[in-house]
Parts: structure tokens; C-alpha cells; sequence
């Protein structure tokens, strides 16, 4: 008897020692349920003497160590979900959904009108229209320069730069609230931006 007091002392350990810090009901459940769970495992592992118990005990220790560090970091969805006020929130996003726009943005360096039109046409083509703010196409230093395109807004650098260079000058001059960096002659498939938007509207 004395033994079996001192298994459940232990395994009981964490919750005892863990529950006066933390202010998460759902860790404070976390480590009581997982003691309750590796006490009946326990019994089982003394009944065939499977595994010493200062070695079950320490995996014990560590699974719930492992899980009260995921659930206490703040950052952390199941925490957000264990929040008073998430459903709430939740609620009101249902109610009011959020329109994100975005701007594409193609950075462009001795391209043929043809296929940057090509492109332009593509992106207006594959993209959502009521959510594509502006496609802004950058000349980095072409010669002849780039010039007008249709569905397009054409942004000159004063010289070449390179890609990293471009895509800060289109950034700039872009309208949308995401912005998308595509290279020339690049023909995105129809609906490419809609598991893009679903999961930014998931996880602003």
C-alpha cells in the first residue's frame, strides 16, 4: 500500500506542482487527465513488470512538460481556443468576413511586350476580380523601356537594381493589402490564390 501511494505521489507530481502558476484551465486539465491515464497504465506496467518505474515515471514527466510548454505558449492556436472570448471573436468573423485585396506584382528586365501581355492577361484571367486590387509591372532598366499595357500599371526604375530591388519600387506602388511577387512570362493556374486568401482569412 505504502508503494502504491508513493507511484500515484509521483505521477500526480506535475498537476500538484503545475496548478497553483498556471491560469490555463486547459493545461490544468492537460497534466490532470494525462496523470489519471498513466496511473491506470501504472497498474497495468506493474502488473507485468514491463518497465522499471523511475524510467516510466520520467516519461511521464516529459510528455507533460512537452504539453504544458506547448498549451502555456501564447502564441499558440490551442491556447487562442481555450481563451475566454474566442468564440465571440469567432462569431463576429463569421458575421462580417473580411475582403483581403492584393496586388501582383511581375518584375520584368528585357521582356518582350508579348509575354509580359501574356502574363498580365493570365493573372487578370486567374484571379478573383472583386479581390485583385492592381497588377503592377516593374521595368528594371530594359532597353527599350517597357511600355504601355492594358489591366496593368508600369513602373520604371531609374536603373537596374535586380529582382530584390524591383519588387521593393513595385511594393511601393502597389494598392493591395497582400502583395504577390510573380516573375515575367509566369502563367498561373485558374483559382492559385484561393488557398492563399482562405488561409490568411483563417489566420490574419
Amino acid at each position: 500500500l505504502t508503494s502504491w501511494v508513493i507511484r500515484c505521489a509521483l505521477l500526480f507530481l506535475v498537476p500538484l506542482v503545475s496548478l497553483p502558476w498556471t491560469r490555463s484551465s486547459g493545461a490544468a486539465t492537460f497534466v490532470f487527465v494525462t496523470s489519471v491515464v498513466f496511473g491506470a497504465l501504472d497498474w497495468v506496467r506493474a502488473r507485468a513488470q514491463a518497465l522499471p518505474f523511475p524510467l516510466f515515471v520520467l516519461g511521464v514527466y516529459s510528455i507533460q512538460t512537452t504539453g504544458l510548454v506547448y498549451l502555456l505558449n501564447p502564441s499558440n492556436a490551442v491556447v487562442e481556443t481555450l481563451s475566454p472570448g474566442f468564440m465571440q471573436r469567432r462569431r463576429a468573423d463569421w458575421a462580417t468576413p473580411k475582403l483581403i485585396t492584393f496586388s501582383v506584382i511581375i518584375t520584368a528586365y528585357q521582356e518582350s511586350p508579348e509575354d509580359l501581355a501574356r502574363s498580365v492577361e493570365s493573372v487578370r484571367a486567374s484571379a478573383p476580380a472583386d479581390l485583385l486590387e492592381d497588377i503592377v509591372v516593374v521595368d528594371d532598366g530594359s532597353e527599350p523601356p517597357v511600355g504601355k499595357l492594358d489591366s496593368a500599371v508600369v513602373v520604371r526604375a531609374s536603373r537596374r537594381g535586380g529582382v530584390p530591388a524591383a519588387r521593393e519600387l513595385g511594393a511601393q506602388r502597389a494598392r493591395g493589402g497582400i502583395l504577390a511577387f510573380l516573375h515575367a512570362r509566369t502563367a498561373p493556374t485558374p483559382g492559385w490564390l484561393v488557398p492563399i486568401l482562405r488561409q490568411l482569412n483563417i489566420n490574419p
